[in-house]
C-alpha cells in the first residue's frame, strides 16, 4: 500500500470539477448535442455565389465522416473513435468527446449536385454552390 500526501485543495478542486461537470449537463457547452452525441463547431460563411461551413472535427478519419445535402438541409455527421488504452496505465482526465457526431444546418438554395467537400488538419470544409436561381438579380425599373 501506498501512502498518499493529503492536500486540502484536491477536495476542493474535485468538488469544482464534478459541479462543473454538473452545470456543463444541464446548460450543456456549444459543441454537445445532449443524446449521446456531440456536435462539431462550426463557422459558416458566404461569398459571392456559395456558402462556406467549416466543421472543426480533429482526430477523426475522413472515411468516418459523412456529409449530405437533401433540400436545402446540410447533414454533417460520423463517428469520432476511442484510443486503444493500454493495459497499467492509470488515466487521470479523459476530457476529449468521442463517439458519434452530428450537425444539421438548413442552407440557402444550393446546387446539390457541385457541393464539394475537403478535410485537412481536422477541418472539413463544404462549398455550397448557390442555385442560378437563388442568386440576387437586379432588376431594372421602367420609367413611365
Amino acid at each position: 500500500m501506498r501512502l498518499v500526501r493529503w492536500t486540502p485543495f484536491r477536495d476542493l478542486m474535485t468538488f469544482q470539477e464534478e459541479t462543473g461537470k454538473t452545470l456543463d449537463s444541464f446548460f450543456q457547452r456549444p459543441g454537445e448535442a445532449g443524446n449521446g452525441e456531440w456536435a462539431p463547431a462550426l463557422d459558416v460563411s458566404e461569398r459571392e455565389g456559395e456558402v462556406i461551413v467549416k466543421a472543426e472535427i480533429p482526430g477523426v478519419s475522413n472515411e468516418d465522416i459523412k456529409v449530405s445535402v437533401k433540400e436545402d438541409v446540410l447533414t454533417i455527421s460520423g463517428q469520432k473513435k476511442r484510443e486503444e488504452r493500454e493495459e497499467g496505465e492509470n488515466w487521470h482526465r479523459v476530457e476529449r468527446t468521442y463517439g458519434s457526431f452530428k450537425r444539421v444546418l438548413t442552407v440557402p438554395s444550393v446546387d446539390g449536385d457541385k457541393v464539394e467537400a475537403s478535410y485537412k488538419d481536422g477541418i472539413l470544409e463544404i462549398r455550397l454552390p448557390r442555385q442560378e436561381s437563388a442568386k440576387p438579380r437586379e432588376i431594372p425599373i421602367k420609367v413611365s
